[in-house]
């Protein structure tokens, strides 16, 4: 392994970043955020450092290949109409539900 240069983030990199993304941050959440990205960058710089010249590529491990299951539908994974109404409320036949909306 050879020496890498550390990336340290700052508080007032968080800020920034915190500003672009429109998150509210507050000081001491600026410290620790800090110091955590810092740490996975080194940990990130560690690993970039790792000689792979001679390890074979590899895409994935378990050998399996379009693990799907076919869609069928089953009467013991259903639900009738009659069940939904007994717990939630049907309009048309359909199941009715709040509206979602976002606040601004």
């Amino acid at each position: 392994m050879s020496n890498t240069q550390q990336l340290t983030i700052t508080p007032e990199l968080v800020d920034h970043i915190a500003h672009l993304s429109n998150i509210p941050v507050s000081e001491a959440e600026k410290e620790e955020l800090a110091k955590g990205f810092t740490k996975v960058f080194g940990v990130v710089a560690q690993l970039n450092s790792i000689d792979l010249t001679n390890v074979a590529q590899t895409n994935q491990v378990t050998g399996l290949v379009n693990v799907f299951r076919d869609d069928v539908v089953t009467a013991d994974r259903t639900l009738s109409h009659e069940d939904l109404a007994l717990n939630h409320t049907l309009h048309e036949g359909y199941l009715a539900v709040d509206q979602v909306r976002e606040e601004k």
